[in-house]
């Protein structure tokens, strides 16, 4: 309202609430019900988990007033969480790490004492023993968009050309799809859904795992399956469909500046973002969304065997908690990746074989490089004193270069340098390139 900038908003779904930020300064009716509905029902699964897990908590209790329970402990919260049953013990970080090292074994020379094995190293350790097999696994996650797009958000054309890669580089007999993605560009979402289906073309089953959320074009692309499999909590639905455009008419009168020009046809130079879109054209962008809405309808119903009447009563934008997902048949069973390759392989006929074929692009060289710095970062055991204590003249000029590559690597994608030029300012040499200084200087030297 400030700037003077006119959203317009085109949408089929009552309860799409995403576009509510633009158009109101509170929750409609609609999206406060269904905001309330999915929150109470992620509490109730997150009692259920605690309660199974630790069947003796007070969790009703605790949650019913919580100011109560911590007047009762002397106002000590972690004496609280004991008295509830929520902890096991109170103690400090090492005691923690002495109860560490005697379940995982001591290790004198390691910081806190006990041995422990970095993160990447057993993921590479743990996909080298399943590294390939006949069931692909690919994944979806993050904002969809369009194009190709580097890990974190799903580029459409990126996910369908590594599936359409497995498809034909692998011997693959099944195919699992692991989403985690709230949705995003349409378009995409129907690049990725056109690739998954080339496998069902292929005759592959198709099994997807939902994660954390598989929501609109999460939930676009998980419609090939042969079965869905979703965590009680899992964020699911909005089958509906919006778009967003603004307009610059309220800005340009707050600045003193016009804008006009002459049409040939009542489309022409539409949608006008200086003096606000036409009713022509806002009359085709809300008929472009209720037909996307339709579609999507009719792509929902053909998967889940129900009529898009059917669809249109549980669609509308509303998301599901996973638990009410199954019970309205948006989703088949609940399970994580470990149930949806065993479903793969059941469907598949591949008997015990569980071995999978990861459907990953390669990593960059620059991805790579820049892995290989944050891991000697978070290398405890390393100072400048080992890293340095035998480096001469060149080997200070090496790590001068690599703080230079560090630099470059984190900088903005485009950039404009001199390469022959002295550096004005000396890239600082960090702690973190110890290790990785001594172990390249070593290999050159």
């Amino acid at each position: 309202d400030k700037l003077g900038i006119t959203p317009h908003v085109y949408r089929v779904g009552t309860y799409k609430a995403a576009v509510e930020p633009f158009t109101r300064s509170d929750m409609s009716p609609e999206a406060r019900e269904n905001a309330q509905a999915l929150a109470n029902a992620l509490l109730e699964s997150w009692r259920e988990s605690v309660l199974k897990a630790r069947p003796n908590a007070k969790v009703d209790a605790y949650m019913r007033d919580m100011p109560g329970a911590a007047q009762a402990a002397g106002g000590d919260m972690a004496k609280a969480a004991l008295n509830a049953g929520l902890v096991d013990k109170i103690a400090d970080r090492q005691a923690f790490e002495q109860r560490l090292a005697q379940l995982g074994g001591e290790d004198e020379n390691a910081l806190g004492g006990y041995k422990r094995i970095k993160l990447p190293a057993y993921i590479r350790d743990a996909q080298e023993d399943r590294k390939y097999g006949p069931i692909g696994v690919v994944t979806v996650a993050g904002m969809i968009v369009d194009g190709k797009a580097s890990a974190g958000t799903a580029g459409g054309d990126s996910i369908a050309e590594l599936i359409e890669k497995g498809l034909s580089d692998n011997n693959l007999k099944a195919l699992v799809v692991r989403v985690d993605s709230p949705g995003g560009s349409v378009l995409a979402s129907e690049r990725i859904r056109q690739a998954i289906l080339e496998a069902k073309r292929q005759k592959l089953p198709v099994v997807v795992s939902m994660g954390n959320v598989a929501a609109s074009g999460g939930y676009w692309v998980s419609t090939p399956a042969d079965f869905i499999y979703a965590e009680p909590s899992t964020i699911t639905g909005s089958i509906g469909v919006f778009g967003i455009l603004p307009s610059f008419e309220g800005t340009r009168e707050k600045l003193g500046l016009g804008a006009d020009g002459v049409k040939t046809t009542p489309m022409s130079g539409e949608p006008d973002v200086l003096n606000g879109p036409s009713p022509e054209a806002e009359q085709l962008l809300q008929t472009g969304v209720e037909s996307i809405y339709r579609r999507f309808l009719g792509i929902v119903s053909q998967s889940r065997h129900k009529s898009p009447a059917d669809i249109d009563k549980i669609a509308q934008g509303r998301v599901w908690d996973g638990g009410t997902a199954r019970q309205l048949g948006l989703v088949d069973g609940f399970g994580g990746m470990e149930e949806a390759i065993a479903k793969a392989a059941e469907l598949a006929k591949l008997g015990d074989e569980r071995g999978v074929t990861y459907l990953d692009r390669p990593t960059t060289f620059k991805e790579q490089l820049i892995e290989m710095l944050a891991e000697q970062e978070k290398d405890e055991g390393s100072t400048p004193a080992e890293g340095f204590a035998f480096f001469g003249n060149s080997q200070l000029k090496l790590a001068q270069a690599l703080a230079d590559v560090r630099s470059v690597l984190t900088g903005p994608s485009i950039q404009v340098r001199c390469l022959e030029c002295p550096t004005v300012t000396p890239a600082r040499v960090e702690k973190k390139d110890a290790g990785f200084l001594s172990a390249l200087a070593g290999w050159l030297f």
